[in-house]
């Protein structure tokens, strides 16, 4: 029984990862318009759906302050992946598309006026 409970404790186990996919991934840098030129004020990654409502549009799925992530290419799977530790689980994020934009605004902000937050279709849980 020791050597079971042994082996048990040295068997590599595999981590759970919470899987998504999006249509877009955004990497977005939002500025504040300064007298010396614009300020950046955050950058983000922002994960779009191409979504039909009364017209076919994107819709964000979800948004996090960048904090160093950056997605990367996977030429096996033809995706954007992005992939990060979100409390104690690990998370993939991938995408058909990836953008990069510079905004005076906050893309993230102003689809709240299509569809509120809380109407989203979030990252799984």
């Amino acid at each position: 029984m020791l050597g079971l409970s042994l082996l048990l404790a040295y068997m590599p186990h595999r981590e759970t990862v919470l899987r998504d996919h999006t249509t877009v991934c955004e990497v977005n840098r939002f500025y504040r318009p300064c007298e010396d030129g614009d300020e950046l004020v955050f950058e983000q990654l922002i994960w779009w759906d191409w979504v039909r409502g009364p017209v076919w549009d994107y819709r964000v799925v979800a948004w996090k302050i960048q904090a160093g992530l950056r997605p990367r290419y996977d030429y096996g799977r033809k995706l954007w992946v992005t992939r990060w530790r979100d409390g104690e689980r690990l998370r993939e994020v991938t995408a058909d598309h990836f953008r990069e934009t510079h905004t005076l605004y906050d893309p993230e902000v102003a689809d709240r006026a299509n569809l509120p937050a809380e109407h989203r279709r979030q990252l799984t849980e």
